[in-house]
């Protein structure tokens, strides 16, 4: 048999991340309430070999209410960055970046395949000697 206290935790809210539960826990620590954030679960992100989780907010039963109503508040305080106001420098191009790997591998590719071809127009070209000489030898000794 258990008895509800109101020092029990009760769960706030469930978050998508454990960044945003951490963000929300430590305002309403700064205001006074007591919270905790926990992963409430892993999901597979089916495709991508990875997995996804979200978090719960926990918070005393006797906070939640009042907890609830300073999420409520925080929330239009937020205010997204005006990026009107914010300097984000002149501009200037950045230095060129070293050659890639695949610029790199398309070139030995490529160097590689023009050696071969040289090597088949080789042994092309000698074929063709090799017949006009026979033709040749042919020709004198009839």
């Amino acid at each position: 048999m258990s008895m509800s206290r109101d020092d029990d935790f009760a769960t706030l809210t469930t978050v998508a991340s454990e960044f945003e539960a951490n963000i929300m826990v430590a305002a309403l620590r700064e205001n006074g309430i007591e919270s905790r954030s926990f992963i409430a679960g892993l999901h597979p992100y089916i495709g991508s070999g990875s997995v996804i989780s979200s978090a719960q907010i926990v918070v005393r039963k006797n906070d939640l209410e009042r907890a609830g109503e300073l999420l409520k508040s925080l929330r239009p305080e937020s205010v997204d960055i005006d990026w009107s106001e914010i300097d984000v420098g002149n501009g200037e191009s950045p230095a060129p970046a070293p050659q890639s790997r695949r610029r790199r591998r398309d070139r030995v590719f490529r160097f590689i395949a023009i050696g071969i071809l040289l090597s088949i127009a080789l042994h092309i070209g000698l074929a063709i000697i090799g017949i006009l000489y026979n033709l040749f030898i042919y020709l004198l000794t009839r």
